[in-house]
């Protein structure tokens, strides 16, 4: 195992500076409570660079003393590994025991997993990173060397799996691990005479050749849930539609290897990391979900490039944020050359494609700092993003990178205070999006629980939608403020929505209005469902890459010097016909 020489007395950091970053250790600041201690989020001053921070307290009355402490500082400050929570410094003045870490913006796998809105936009192919950063880190403590022990962490969980800004998997927590040298017993870091009042399981079992799993506490899961032969069943419905069943079972086979019951089948972290990688990569083949159609991404190591294989002038290595497990990184060259061929029977016939350089980044001495440049990434994002982004439910988003801001958030929304709206980066223009949640819209009888019912769903982003019981007056009002939006731009606006199995009465014709400065657009004959019959100048929805419907509400233009408020409008209030089953998520603007 590699590791970083620290000099630990200039990693100390005073109690002065630890109660200034968490405000004396403020409730506010609290983040939560591990085995032995609170865990509270500062930042630390321009000494220690102003890192953002976890600072764990260890408790007095725990069973860690002195010496165990020193030992389990000694530790985490050796690691040096992407996947492995990165040491800052510790505290031992007044009595105190006190580790610092870098923050992980993202909390805790295990919060992301429990959440229904966090649930929801960590898609299949981020989860198998996350799982194979995990198991790399796993490795890394496992693969001691020369001098340096083995680790065995003990208490490896979705919990202790932290993830950072672009949900990379940081290993933490090494309270209860072993350090096991390969001609010695194993030896504590602590020493525990009782940990059975914790919520969580202590692996007791080692073998050099089979590596450490929570094998008794997930296989009590299985059993109480009669999963043992259905591990489908545990396919989170949000993500359903997104995933390759052939990457999946690619991870079902691996998953059920590691609660065999018999040890010696268990597999290695070798072939654990290795059947997740072919997840990954069996993920990066994907059916565009619109059309049905075939898409393909050529890795790196599929591609020519000039003088690829000279380590003068590339560099071959794993990056935490691609699908493959090597990528291509440009060192030195004054020629660049990339060719790439894939044979035509294994794309969709009758069909146009775009080729893109999807994901290509100019990573030599020479182009690395623009590429990087937070000043060029600033120019992408709105000039109101810090305002916008400070409005964020949940934990902070960080400030460092812009560049990873910026692709955070083009790829997926962010919910804004108090919960009702929600906010996106066009992947094609970088303007502004947003989404009124159904709290946000103006509709008739809402509040009557005779005739609507308010609850939250997993499939959407909000905290609540509104779920029609019956009504036979259907009105839903929408409007935002102009100036939230991008200018000099043209926009669409659709209401969001989805219907039960027993819906009835919605195959009726409605009109939609959308009005902006002193301009109206009126749609007549719109339907939320279609009817028995259908005529030309009928106008239906569309199913959107979320699997809800949408349904065009109409269009304006925004430019500089325009003010007022954009007034969208979907109404069936003539026929009279009873309607029940629609589900209401919101209304979305997007740029054209």
């Amino acid at each position: 195992m590699s590791s970083s020489q620290v000099n630990l007395e200039e990693c100390r950091i005073p109690l002065k500076e630890i109660m200034r970053a968490t405000q004396n250790f403020s409730s506010h600041n609290w983040v939560g409570d591990g085995g032995f201690g609170s865990v509270y989020r500062g930042q630390l001053s321009e000494r220690w660079k102003n890192h953002l921070v976890a600072i764990k307290r260890l408790d007095r009355n725990s069973y860690q003393g002195s010496i165990e402490f020193t030992k389990e500082v000694n530790l985490v400050s050796s690691f040096n590994h992407p996947n492995i929570i990165q040491f800052v410094g510790y505290c031992d003045d007044a009595n105190e025991k006190i580790i610092v870490f870098k923050y992980a913006s993202n909390s805790s796998l295990d919060r992301h997993l429990g959440d229904p809105e966090k649930r929801r936009i960590l898609t299949w192919e981020q989860r198998l990173k996350i799982c194979l950063g995990a198991a790399r880190g796993v490795k890394y403590l496992h693969s001691g060397v020369e001098e340096h022990n083995r680790i065995i962490h003990r208490d490896f969980k979705s919990a202790n799996i932290l993830l950072d800004d672009n949900l990379e998997a940081k290993i933490c927590d090494f309270g209860l691990s072993l350090l096991s040298p390969r001609n010695q017993g194993d030896t504590h870091v602590r020493t525990i005479k009782d940990c059975c009042g914790m919520m969580a399981y202590h692996a007791t079992r080692f073998e050099d050749t089979k590596e450490l799993y929570l094998i008794d506490l997930v296989r009590s899961y299985y059993d109480d849930h009669g999963l043992i032969d259905g591990l489908q069943k545990l396919i989170d419905p949000t993500i359903r539609a997104q995933i390759d069943m052939s990457s999946f079972e690619k991870f079902n086979e691996i998953a059920h290897d590691c609660i065999n019951l018999d040890v010696r089948k268990r597999p290695t972290v070798d072939r654990i990391i290795k059947t997740i990688a072919e997840a990954l990569n069996i993920q990066s083949f994907q059916l565009d979900i619109e059309s049905g159609k075939k898409c393909y991404m050529l890795g790196a190591k599929e591609l020519s490039i000039r003088w690829k294989d000279d380590p003068q002038l590339w560099e071959w290595e794993h990056a935490p944020e691609s699908r493959f497990p090597e990528v291509c990184i440009l060192k030195e060259l004054y020629w660049l050359s990339i060719h790439g061929k894939i044979a035509s029977v294994m794309l969709s016939p009758n069909s146009t494609y775009n080729a893109d350089a999807c994901r290509a980044a100019s990573l030599s001495k020479g182009f690395n700092s623009a590429a990087e440049s937070n000043a060029v990434w600033q120019e992408f994002l709105p000039q109101d993003y810090r305002e916008i982004i400070s409005r964020r439910m949940f934990f902070p988003l960080s400030l460092g990178s812009k560049k990873r801001l910026y692709l955070l958030l083009s790829n997926s929304h962010i919910l804004l205070h108090p919960g009702n709206l929600s906010f996106q980066l066009d992947k094609e223009s970088g303007k502004k999006c947003y989404m009124l949640g159904a709290k946000e819209l103006s509709i008739t009888w809402q509040h009557d629980t005779q005739y609507w019912e308010w609850t939250h769903i997993p499939e959407s982003r909000f905290p609540e939608v509104c779920i029609l019981k019956q009504v036979c007056w259907l009105s839903i009002h929408g409007r935002i403020v102009a100036g939230m939006l991008s200018q000099n731009s043209t926009y669409d606006a659709y209401l969001v929505f989805r219907t039960t199995e027993d819906s009835i009465g919605l195959s009726v014709p409605a009109k939609t209005r959308l009005s902006f400065g002193g301009s109206k657009m009126e749609t007549e004959n719109v339907y939320l469902q279609r009817p028995h019959h259908v005529q030309e100048n009928y106008v239906f929805p569309h199913k959107r890459k979320d699997g809800w419907m949408e349904i065009k509400l109409g269009e304006f233009d925004y430019n500089e010097g325009d003010n007022g408020k954009v007034e969208m409008a979907y109404e069936e209030i003539k026929l009279g016909h009873w309607k029940k089953g629609l589900i209401v998520e919101g209304i979305e603007l997007r740029p054209k």
